[in-house]
């Protein structure tokens, strides 16, 4: 049983070998006895007696709330540590993932504590790191000192004091947030998230590797080095920017007199420059929606733009060879160039002009409103595609990543694209799959019949039509949502994802794979065959289980009549 489990009872529990995975909540008069029981997830427990870990594995938020002591043991807790009591902790080699929140008058003993989440730490005493691995955001608030030593820290790292931070070789995946009167050295602190940055002296970044939306308010200047930073990039300052070989994953906000030099940075994120400047391109490669409003020209270069491309202005908009990931709104008096510009996003196009596709890609919602004519070439479009026209439309060979928006009156040919996200068909035609990968939640709503192919569906499937659906070979990521009077067959399709199926008909299990929350709201019999379900498994009906040789992830809540 992966997930929370509740138990709710006045005997006695006997872990034996299973295998639990989510928070364990225990409330009774007994005594627990851990085993070899595997537990992922919070463990709550309240009670006036004493607990012996043993071998247990525990995953997830700890918190124990009484007046006993506590035996670490062997055991490996995954998740928030929160313990509020009088007695005294010993570390021991426990291994702590998730939140760690200590309020307490004593001493913290770390040891070789394994501790993933965020670590929280508010006490009069001294923290000493030891070899801790702590994944997570740490927020440390006291008048002590703060050692880094070799702890791996993952998530973002708040730092409030008057003291000095060394950095050691300190692996911190997360945003990282100094406000301080002291300097900051970097070293070779791995941070992965946002860093905010707010002081009156200088940062060396040296070989730092940020991850997150970098947000950096100061009076002085900022040297790139060759720190890799992914996320939005914020910079309000009177000084120069210098990019050298930095790698931002984000957008990119700019907001200052001066000139932006891009160098061969790597910008993953929405771009937004508002200057008085010139923007040199380079080759960097901006992942997000780009916005440019100034009076100047625009060169596209080799530059990789992912995100929603807006341009407002009154010159001319030259593609080159650039990447656009992201909705791409053009509203001018110019004239567009295609070439082969790969936009990833929707498209909005609103002027009294012509379309040509080109070979550009475009992954993302497509919407046309003119008076042309489209033609789909061999663009790969990514995202919602939403036509209304009076023409028709021609797919080819197009590969549309998105939700899949069709509104008109004439037939749509699948052909052999690639569609990722929710595919809406409204029509009044028939719809051919192919071999056509959908990738995200499917709805289709018409009176004719679905045929599956070897399509790959990513996302919830959401069906409600009178005819019948063949599973096939699919593979459906998400939540599985059937209504309808027809037959399932699961075939061998892999179901990650919550499945809801509500219907009088029966189910049949196959080999599928479902990942996520299991729903089965019916009057049948459920056959589990290997299915391996990660999730919350929810059975309310009035026939019988048979588990089989099932994995599944998540809470399991069972409310029923029968027997599991």
């Amino acid at each position: 049983m992966l997930g929370p489990v509740l138990v709710l009872s006045r005997g006695v529990v006997f872990g034996g070998s299973a295998c639990m995975l989510g928070p364990v909540l225990v409330l009774y008069r007994g005594v627990v006895f851990g085993g070899s029981v595997c537990m992922l997830g919070p463990v709550l427990v309240l009670y006036h007696r004493v607990v012996f870990c043993g071998s247990a594995c525990v995953f997830g938020t700890v918190l124990v709330l009484s007046r006993g002591v506590v035996s670490g043991g062997s055991a490996c807790m995954l998740g928030p540590v929160l313990v509020l009591y009088r007695g005294v902790v010993f570390g021991g080699s426990v291994c702590v993932f998730g939140l760690v929140l200590v309020l307490y008058r004593g001493v913290v003993f770390g040891g070789s504590v394994c501790m993933f989440g965020l670590v929280l730490v508010l006490y009069r005493g001294i923290v000493s790191g030891g070899s801790v691995c702590m994944l997570g955001p740490i927020l440390v608030l006291y008048r002590g000192v703060v050692s880094g030593g070799s702890g791996c820290m993952v998530g973002p790292v708040l730092v409030l004091y008057r003291g000095v931070v060394s950095g050691g070789s300190v692996c911190m995946p997360g945003p990282v947030l100094v406000l301080s009167r002291g300097v900051v050295f970097g070293g070779s602190v791995c941070m992965l998230g946002p860093v905010l940055v707010l002081y009156y002296r200088v940062v060396f970044c040296g070989s730092a590797c940020v991850f997150g939306p970098v947000l950096v308010l100061s009076r002085g200047v900022v040297s790139g080095g060759s720190a890799c930073m992914l996320g939005p990039v914020l910079v309000l300052y009177r000084g120069v920017v210098f990019g050298g070989s930095v790698c931002v994953f984000g957008p990119v906000l700019v907001l200052y007199r001066g000139v932006v030099s891009g160098g061969s940075g790597c910008m993953p994120g929405p771009v937004l420059v508002l200057y008085r400047g010139v923007v040199s391109g380079g080759s960097g490669c901006m992942v997000g929606p780009v916005l440019v409003l100034y009076r100047g020209v625009v060169s596209g270069g080799s530059v990789c733009v992912f995100g929603p491309v807006l341009v407002l202005y009154r010159g001319v908009v030259f593609g080159g060879s650039g990447c656009v990931f992201g909705p791409v709104l053009v509203l001018y008096r110019g004239v567009v160039f295609g070439g082969s510009g790969c936009v990833l996003g929707p498209v909005l196009v609103l002027y009294r002009g012509v379309v040509s596709g080109g070979s550009g890609c475009m992954p993302g919602p497509v919407l046309v409103l003119y008076r042309g004519v489209v033609s789909g070439g061999s663009g790969c479009m990514v995202g919602p595609v939403l036509v209304l026209y009076r023409g028709v439309v021609s797919g080819g060979s197009v590969c549309m990543l998105g939700p899949v928006l069709v509104l008109y009156r004439g037939v749509v040919s699948g052909g052999s694209g690639c569609m990722v996200g929710p595919v809406l068909v409204l029509y009044r035609g028939v719809v051919s799959g192919g071999s056509v990968c959908m990738l995200g939640p499917v709805l289709v709503l018409y009176r004719g019949v679905v045929s599956g192919g070897s399509g790959c569906m990513v996302g919830p499937v959401l069906v409600l039509y009178r005819g019948v659906v063949s599973g096939g070979s699919g593979c459906v990521l998400g939540p599985v949502l059937v209504l309808y009077r027809g037959v399932v067959s699961g075939g061998s399709g892999c179901v990650p994802g919550p499945v809801l199926v509500l219907s009088r008909r029966v189910v049949s299990g196959g080999s599928g794979c479902m990942v996520g929350p299991v729903l089965v709201l019916y009057r049948g019999v459920v056959s589990g065959g290997s299915v391996c379900m990660p999730g919350p498994v929810l059975v309310l009906y009035r026939g019988v289980v048979s588990g089989g040789s099932g994995c599944m992830v998540g809470p399991v809540l069972v409310l029923y009549r029968g027997v599991v």
